[in-house]
């Protein structure tokens, strides 16, 4: 579906200034939880390790270091790489970021006492900008696995401000948001967004900061942004739940309809395609997948929850 089309089914029943201050609640309350869970899965050790790690290795402005230590951080294996690079020896900038590979190691087995401890050093003995850099980058992923939020967007800043990255301006933004201080969440959304303008992720997050603002139109075409960029099963579950909600059924059908297409069954999917379908008067499409539902779960509480208000709801709806 093209954006024009996508964004004719996405159009609100009800302006968010109308809506009562109760519901207005419950619907912030319902997006940051979302949003929260969908930008937990996005700072996954996993996703971390070969973000920095690529980082680390193409940064052009870092001094050259290459040893056994670095070949085994390039092949991530971070135990041994921290042993070996513990006990190599360089002098000036490269003994410098033999002890980044060696901080970064430590980081990625877990060992944030001794990663911090690197990273502290580096920051006070280093005047090498790139290092300096890289050292509060360090700083600043140990604080947000800590989930120590305000630590981390204080070290984000500092790294920023000796030299701008994109891992820097994205992470940046989630913090913010976590922090509800939608407003500069939206200000380093929209500079990756300049940076790099295929993330589904910075579009996603300056829909929910828009809607938690008040600026409701221009949330929903960040969302729709979302849709033209190969959107992950996550993001299209997300999607769907915050377009359910505002009773933008057909859009959030759309989502889930690309979902099914993608990932084959998932309990979300079709509850949410049955639960959809039923709203928008379509019952006999609704029945057709709660039945799937039905045959393919064993635990059926939920279905048969949903089933038993949509029946009171619809009288002519029967499974």
């Amino acid at each position: 579906m093209d954006k024009e089309k996508f964004n004719g089914i996405a159009s609100p029943d009800e302006k968010w200034d109308l809506l009562p201050k109760e519901k207005q609640l419950k619907y912030v309350q319902l997006l940051e939880k979302t949003a929260a869970h969908l930008l937990d899965q996005w700072v996954e050790l996993d996703e971390k390790i070969n973000h920095l790690n690529e980082k680390l290795q193409l940064e052009e402005e870092l001094p050259m270091y290459s040893s056994k230590g670095t070949t085994y951080y390039s092949l991530n294996m971070f135990n041994e790489a921290a042993e070996q690079l513990a006990n190599e020896e360089a002098n000036g900038y490269e003994d410098d970021v033999r002890r980044l590979y060696l901080g970064y190691s430590y980081y990625y087995i877990g060992l944030l006492d001794q990663a911090q401890e690197v990273f502290i050093y580096l920051v006070q003995s280093t005047d090498h900008t790139h290092i300096k850099h890289f050292s509060y980058l360090g700083q600043a992923h140990i604080a947000l696995t800590m989930e120590k939020f305000d630590e981390a967007i204080a070290k984000f800043e500092r790294a920023n401000s000796l030299t701008s990255s994109l891992d820097v301006v994205y992470n940046l933004s989630l913090c913010y948001f976590y922090m509800k201080q939608y407003t500069l969440a939206k200000e380093y959304a929209l500079s990756y967004i300049e940076m790099n303008n295929n993330e589904e992720g910075m579009y996603f997050v300056l829909g929910c900061c828009d809607s938690l603002l008040g600026n409701y139109e221009r949330s929903l075409s960040y969302w729709s942004e979302c849709l033209q960029i190969n959107p992950s099963l996550q993001m299209l579950l997300a999607l769907s739940i915050v377009y359910e909600w505002h009773g933008l059924h057909d859009a959030a059908i759309h989502c889930l309809e690309l979902a099914q297409k993608r990932e084959g069954y998932t309990f979300h999917v079709y509850h949410g395609l049955a639960w959809n379908y039923a709203l928008i008067g379509d019952i006999q499409q609704s029945q057709k997948f709660f039945h799937h539902l039905l045959e393919k779960e064993t635990d059926d509480k939920e279905i048969r929850k949903s089933m038993n208000w949509l029946s009171k709801a619809f009288p002519e709806f029967n499974v």
